[in-house]
């Protein structure tokens, strides 16, 4: 929680200014399935309920902030089967850029920023049905989105905003606490390679005077990150003194759909 605390720091200080540009805010909630995916070792999927919001200032340069927090459970089939482990994900991102086009029905933005997401997946206590341990796992990945927006206007205030966007991953940490099964060093990876994707749809429309409005968007985020680091660690009651560990190659695809309403 120490390296998020600056992410919001600097999320916060962005809505002050934004405040002060007028800009719109988008408050709502979403629901998505997601599989995570390391393959020939495990694979973990279940279904995440969360909250978004969004700080947006349209204009000639496109100015956002992104909030996004969910929590749900995950089923694990790996070492034999856990059901049910309490996952929680949480993102922040702040987004610039500028106007590439503009009509009397639409606009094109193009943009950039700094995005970082947290995932803490926690299995302490539990015992898969072949009788492996489970612990905790928290997973940390620091980003560039760089991504285009088209918003088109349908008339009588209803509006579609296409957006897709590539995720330069810059790098992650993933903090396992493999001492809780093996005793010795707990697990700090370091990664330094893998990309993102992510793609979405809205369809915003009036529910009331005043510029009230709703949105709904289904959405796609997928990321696929390497192996990372690999690191001696002490591990007394799995493979004797020590053993060299790593965080394999994996995979994450979160299909879902966020409701939101415009302030």
């Amino acid at each position: 929680m120490k390296v998020i605390f600056p992410t919001v720091c600097a999320a916060l200080a962005g809505l002050s200014t934004l405040a002060s540009a007028q800009n719109v805010t988008e408050l709502g909630f979403s629901y998505s399935s997601i599989l995570y995916v390391e393959p020939d070792v495990m694979h973990e999927e279940g279904n995440l309920y969360g909250i978004q919001a969004r700080f947006v200032n349209y204009s000639d340069i496109i100015a956002a902030i992104e909030v996004d927090y969910a929590f749900g459970y995950m089923d694990y089939d790996g070492s034999g089967t856990i059901e049910n482990i309490p996952d929680s994900l949480f993102e922040a991102r702040a987004l610039f850029g500028p106007r590439l086009f503009q009509s009397s029905y639409s606009d094109l933005h193009a943009y950039v920023g700094i995005g970082q997401r947290y995932l803490s997946d926690d299995s302490s206590g539990m015992r898969s049905s072949t009788g492996a341990y489970g612990y905790s796992r928290q997973q940390y990945y620091w980003y560039i989105p760089i991504g285009i927006n088209l918003r088109q206007s349908l008339g009588r205030g209803v509006s579609v905003s296409l957006r897709a966007e590539y995720d330069y991953f810059l790098m992650g940490r993933n903090f396992s606490g493999i001492d809780e099964v093996c005793g010795g060093d707990a697990g700090d990876f370091r990664q330094s390679s893998g990309e993102g994707f992510r793609v979405s749809a809205n369809i915003a429309f009036p529910i009331a005077r005043g510029g009230r409005s709703m949105i709904v968007e289904p959405y796609y985020r997928t990321w696929e990150i390497d192996d990372s680091e690999t690191r001696l660690l002490s591990t007394p009651n799995c493979n004797g003194i020590s053993a060299y560990y790593y965080e394999p190659h994996n995979t994450s695809d979160e299909a879902g759909v966020a409701l939101r309403f415009v302030f």
